[in-house]
């Protein structure tokens, strides 16, 4: 499965970009703490609400960042950070407005960086802007805790919108 995809609409885009971090996340040996696989991947699958981005971005949001943390009694088993984000092409570019995403497990790269592409008419509400000197703020954030096998996960999310 290719790390890229094509949307018709933001919605569409927002359903292809879960399915496409949770087929790369679906494809790492992942510790359990006791849990089957497919708990695991029920856990991380049930917090993960890439699925909701092109609402999210329509209400502000740039850029979001998950972190799925197990933990046993002798310590952490590993971290996992889920990256994605809205991106306009600059002028002069041939790139399309997309979502993108990375994986990264215990601060490494796993996965990514994968897009999902809208057809050329389409720009996205609100975008980053680095490059024109803005920075991102934390607009919002979740956090969950729930037993995994003999471990625990934690969840946590934060939301990004441009600093005004």
């Amino acid at each position: 499965m290719s790390s890229d995809a094509e949307a018709d609409s933001l919605s569409q885009g927002a359903r292809l970009l879960q399915q496409k971090i949770l087929a790369a996340v679906q494809k790492l040996d992942l510790p359990s703490a006791g849990a089957t696989k497919k708990e695991l991947q029920d856990g991380i699958r049930q917090n993960l609400d890439a699925i909701a981005f092109d609402t999210h971005n329509q209400s502000g949001i740039v850029e979001a960042r998950a972190t799925f943390e197990l933990n046993r009694e002798t310590g952490r088993l590993f971290q996992l950070e889920i990256i994605w984000d809205a991106d306009n092409p600059t002028s002069g570019s041939e790139q399309r407005a997309h979502y993108g995403y990375e994986v990264y497990k215990d601060g490494k790269r796993v996965a990514g960086p994968g897009h999902v592409f809208f057809k050329k008419n389409v720009i996205l509400p609100h975008y980053r802007i680095k490059d024109r000197g803005l920075t991102e703020d934390l607009s919002f954030k979740l956090e969950r805790c729930g037993k995994m096998g003999t471990g625990s996960m934690k969840f946590e999310a934060h939301y990004f919108k441009l600093k005004s």
